[in-house]
């Protein structure tokens, strides 16, 4: 452990190549999350499908006064570390590829239900969804680890068991990567539904849901 220790503290404080990129953070405290490999470079031309320009810039303006031209460059990885028991992966994958389905999560993002007022009011909501990739971006001088989310529309059933309907709503976001509690999965439940479950789960009521209309 001590070893780990000393090769994370190095790779935070040590300046390298894109070459030698082993892990990509926004942090130098040893407990901060941090994307793994495979890492990548990109740009938001590449992933146009997603409008990713346009997420980038939803996103930015919840911490910036005024969002200047988007900065097309990004850092991107597969694998997210939370903590030693928390590693989550994305689907965003080559054809040929294997992927195993460990890139579905619970977020819990502070939502404003009541965006006309003065004065913002947050409050914690639940959402659920697939991690498409994770990437490091920066822009005015601010960097943050995010992740490109689909998150989906559910719905409760009366335990408070989250399900997808056979048809559902969804729409594509960028989160921060703090937004990201737990991974969670799904199965098939006997009326056909598809149940979303995650470790220390309990149920839900509507106060706690996000609704997709409320996402920024």
């Amino acid at each position: 452990m001590i070893d780990i220790a000393v090769i994370r503290f190095n790779e935070r404080h040590v300046t390298t190549t894109n070459d030698a990129r082993t892990t990509l953070t926004d942090s130098t405290a040893l407990d901060s999350p941090e994307i793994w490999n495979p890492l990548w470079d990109g740009s938001t031309d590449i992933y146009a499908k997603y409008h990713l320009d346009e997420l980038l810039r939803n996103y930015w303006q919840i911490y910036l006064d005024d969002v200047e031209e988007i900065n097309p460059f990004i850092e991107a990885g597969r694998r997210l570390f939370i903590s030693s028991m928390d590693i989550i992966g994305s689907s965003y994958c080559d054809c040929d590829d294997t992927r195993r389905d460990d890139f579905y999560v619970q977020m819990i993002i502070d939502m404003d239900k009541c965006k006309r007022r003065r004065t913002i009011k947050r409050k914690p909501r639940s959402y659920f969804g697939e991690v498409i990739f994770y990437f490091r971006h920066t822009q005015q001088s601010l960097t943050k680890l995010v992740a490109l989310v689909e998150v989906w529309e559910v719905e409760l059933m009366v335990d408070g068991v989250p399900y997808q309907q056979r048809k559902f709503n969804h729409r594509y976001i960028v989160v921060s990567v703090g937004d990201i509690y737990s991974i969670a999965a799904i199965y098939t439940s006997t009326y056909k539904r598809r149940c979303i479950v995650w470790p220390e789960m309990y149920g839900l009521d509507n106060k706690e849901l996000g609704l997709l209309s409320d996402l920024y």
